[in-house]
């Protein structure tokens, strides 16, 4: 089994393996792709309202769309 599968705990004297790699049974599996393009895809649109807002001085208006749909990008 050794061969086959990487260790991830093993008791220090007899190097007896107690926990396997399992690749089917990650909590994190990788990013999924068509997620981030929606955010960014929401993220752009919300970009190009920015400047209306700047314009109109609504400063609140402006701190939500980089706190909300850009501060998405992060997770």
């Amino acid at each position: 089994m050794r061969a086959n599968k990487q260790c991830l705990v093993e008791s220090l004297g007899n190097r007896e393996y107690h926990v396997y790699m399992d690749d089917g049974k990650k909590i994190y599996q990788g990013a999924d792709a068509s997620i981030l393009l929606q955010r960014l895809d929401k993220m752009s649109v919300s970009l190009s309202e920015i400047p209306g807002f700047v314009g109109e001085k609504k400063w609140r208006k402006v701190t939500g769309i980089l706190t909300a749909p850009m501060g998405s990008l992060g997770k």
